[in-house]
């Protein structure tokens, strides 16, 4: 006899042993969590002396441009440079998206943080050099699409499984 879809269920988790054991205890068809596995792989993949460098200068970066002197000369420098007024974005170590968006943001302003950063002695030292530009280019390249997609595929409004029951005959 087949199943009515109200007669599903299954359980979407990350990786951790306790929820796997939980599922099969409770005998409970288990899915493991996209979005986790994903933060994984791309976790993994950024572990490279080069992207780890160009990652810490643009913590350094976004920690310095806090203060309201900064976020001031930021903003002015945008303005003579025609660029957004937007704000850098601070990374979160668990959210592998935030890194891409930190990315993204700093190579826009690129110019703007050369700007302020060079009127700054004590800060100049965090200019990106070429190396760490070319770098964080070819990171936001690769992760930009993979970032797009995942803002689709938010857990808080559905789980993985959600969007592959249509497809999967269970």
């Amino acid at each position: 006899m087949g199943s009515t879809a109200e007669q599903q269920s299954c359980l979407t988790t990350d990786n951790g042993s306790n929820f796997i054991k939980a599922a099969c205890l409770l005998d409970w068809p288990h899915i493991s969590c996209f979005g986790h596995n994903l933060h994984l792989v791309v976790t993994a993949a950024t572990e490279d002396n080069q992207v780890s460098r160009a990652y810490g200068i643009c913590h350094k970066i976004v920690n310095t441009s806090h203060s309201w002197k900064k976020r001031r000369d930021l903003t002015q420098a945008q303005t003579s440079l025609n660029l957004p007024k937007h704000t850098l974005c601070r990374a979160c170590p668990t959210r592998w998206g935030s890194e891409q968006k930190m990315v993204e943001r700093i190579l826009e302003q690129e110019s703007a943080l050369r700007q302020v950063l060079g009127a700054d002695r004590k800060r100049s030292h965090l200019i990106p050099s070429w190396q760490d530009i070319g770098v964080l280019e070819s990171v936001n390249k690769a992760l930009g699409p993979l970032q797009e997609f995942t803002d689709i595929m938010p857990g808080e409004r559905y789980v993985t499984v959600s969007a592959i029951k249509p497809v999967r005959k269970w």
